[in-house]
């Protein structure tokens, strides 16, 4: 196994850099013509709109990554079938992709705003559902399947948020990002000493 995941690593590492170098190339003069910034970081740093986005990125980006982070677990302790929980992670985020070209759709027609909140909404009440779900397992798997399907949209929702708030500053993006290493930590530090998960 171990050999497997260094030549995964290996051939990922190798695509991501000829990646870069196909976008460096391909946008590097577009950039130079086309593209200048409003503000500075420390302006931005100033604008309530960024911190904004920065806060739903990180509750957004928080539940997606606790329920890719604790299905598994849930599943060997309430499914009790390791088949299946490489199935309903498949489904999930096969369901998610889906989300994220619907979701686009419904913005032509719906606010962003709008759209988010029923989202929202559904994420919530499926977690409400979700500890219930336990002692059922065709409920578990279809209440985890929904869940990695909703949330899989999140950072879709604020890419397009940060478009719209911020339409000549692209790279503001890039900050906004940063908070998803701190919402991974949090699930960690989450799932380690509040409510123990046992990674199996």
């Amino acid at each position: 196994m171990q050999t497997g995941l260094w030549i995964f690593s290996v051939v990922i590492a190798v695509l991501g850099a000829i990646a870069i170098l196909c976008f460096y190339e391909k946008n590097s003069q577009v950039n130079a013509r086309n593209v200048s910034s409003t503000m500075s970081l420390k302006q931005l740093l100033k604008n309530g709109k960024f911190w904004l986005i920065f806060f739903i990125d990180y509750l957004k980006m928080f539940s997606f990554l606790f329920v890719i982070n604790v299905y598994k677990a849930v599943g060997v302790e309430y499914i009790k079938d390791s088949e299946m929980i490489l199935y309903l992670s498949g489904v999930g985020f096969i369901i998610g992709a889906l989300s994220r070209v619907s979701f686009g759709k419904l913005l032509d027609k719906l606010s962003w705003v709008r759209l988010n909140l029923i989202e929202t909404m559904l994420e919530c009440i499926l977690y409400i559902l979700y500890a219930f779900s336990l002692n059922f397992p065709a409920f578990v798997i279809t209440v985890t399947i929904l869940l990695i399907g909703f949330s899989n949209i999140a950072h879709l929702t604020i890419w397009i948020l940060t478009d719209k708030l911020f339409p000549q500053d692209k790279w503001v993006f890039s900050i906004v990002s940063l908070i998803n290493p701190i919402s991974l930590l949090s699930v960690y530090l989450l799932t380690l000493f509040i409510i123990p998960v046992n990674y199996i």
